[in-house]
């Protein structure tokens, strides 16, 4: 598994499938003055999500994973291994100077995670779902291939692309190096697409999970995406449930900035089969009725802003989709209050709702696949407590 101790200074490239790392190996492979080392000091890195687009894989396999194979270069596939990185650890999918397989199906998928949680990957702040489902996984490999011996890590930031190189570099330490080969060739994105092109005559497509909220924050994203949802119908609907669940446990967690995956679509040319298909998955699936509270804190800086929002997610029934729906308008009579229809896509009866911008307090009961665990953030006891005391529901 370790770099064999005879080289010094290992290379470890991180390759995500995409068109920037793409290029860089691409050049390495078929320029040799393009690079200051042997290509057997190079070992190559994978981390699966197990949710990248299925065309992006196959073009991986038929023109990198030949050329790895002819330049005897070492690829590493991992992923992870389940749902705690500490606990469960990481699992090596392929280790190999000869790789045939590009195991992008992983093993814990960041969609496992995603369903589990009744959320969606989130657009504001840091890339957290890249973050736990590559950057920490590759951390773990790398550590485990270096063995605390200086190496330098290679990173496909494009020319363009500085700011992210300089923070990145942020991290170097004595043992580590960051190196931006694109930024030191000047090469932008049309610059890599166009290597890429000239050597495999394929426009190489960006590297994302199917579900990715960045590929969906403008309009040529949007147009790419629903594309490519058009080609790829199974990893359209595993976005569609993905979000589904999202929405029915927080009305605000579209897929889409300020708005939703399945409305754009719906008027979409060409969805109408996948669209059909995401029905159907969606109406034979396990569900249940959840009951949902969540608390916004007073923030301790300013107590009339709002703090970090705490949630409760607890499972009171399972059972057919119909089975839920019956209960749900069950306890709706029972306890005199009217089920919420305002959403054509998620009912809900509401026991309190959140009625000003601050602090506050929302609880409701919604129908969704049974997907999403039984989990209470560890800050939500504080939390409620806080807002009980300030009399603030």
């Amino acid at each position: 598994m370790p770099v064999p101790t005879h080289i010094a200074r290992p290379v470890i490239c991180s390759y995500g499938l995409g068109v920037d790392s793409t290029a860089i190996l691409l050049r390495w492979l078929v320029d040799p003055s393009s690079r200051d080392f042997p290509l057997d000091h190079l070992t190559v890195v994978v981390a699966h999500t197990g949710d990248e687009w299925a065309n992006t894989g196959a073009l991986a396999t038929r023109y990198i994973l030949p050329r790895l194979r002819a330049a005897g270069v070492r690829l590493v596939q991992v992923a992870r291994k389940g749902p705690s990185l500490a606990r469960d650890g990481v699992i090596v999918l392929d280790d190999s100077d000869a790789p045939r397989v590009l195991h992008s199906q992983g093993a814990y998928k960041l969609s496992d995670e995603m369903l589990a949680a009744g959320t969606v990957p989130q657009t504001g702040g840091t890339r957290m779902c890249s973050i736990h489902a590559k950057g920490e996984v590759l951390d773990a490999l790398i550590a485990q291939l270096v063995q605390g011996r200086p190496y330098r890590h290679i990173l496909g930031f494009e020319a363009g692309e500085c700011t992210r190189a300089r923070r990145d570099a942020t991290y170097d330490t004595a043992q580590r190096t960051g190196e931006y080969p694109l930024i030191e060739w000047g090469w932008n994105r049309v610059d890599c697409n166009d290597w890429i092109f000239l050597l495999t005559g394929v426009s190489w497509p960006k590297s994302a999970c199917s579900y990715c909220p960045f590929a969906l924050t403008n309009q040529e994203g949007r147009q790419r995406t629903l594309t490519r949802f058009t080609e790829e119908p199974g990893p359209a609907c595993l976005a569609l449930r993905m979000e589904h669940t999202a929405i029915a446990l927080n009305p605000r967690q579209g897929l889409v900035p300020n708005g939703r995956l399945i409305d754009m679509a719906r008027t979409f040319p060409g969805m109408k089969t996948t669209l059909d298909r995401f029905r159907d998955e969606t109406a034979r699936a396990e569900h249940a009725v959840y009951r949902i509270r969540r608390v916004w804190p007073p923030r301790s800086s300013d107590p009339t802003q709002a703090g970090r929002a705490a949630r409760s997610v607890e499972l009171v029934a399972t059972g057919t989709r119909a089975q839920m729906h019956h209960k749900l308008q069950a306890d709706s009579d029972r306890d005199g209050k009217q089920i919420d229809t305002s959403d054509p896509d998620h009912h809900r009866l509401w026991a309190h709702r959140r009625t000003q911008a601050g602090p506050g307090y929302e609880e409701f009961f919604a129908v969704a696949p049974a997907t999403a665990h039984h989990k209470v953030s560890r800050n939500f006891a504080g939390a409620l407590a806080k807002l009980s005391q300030r009399n603030l529901f």
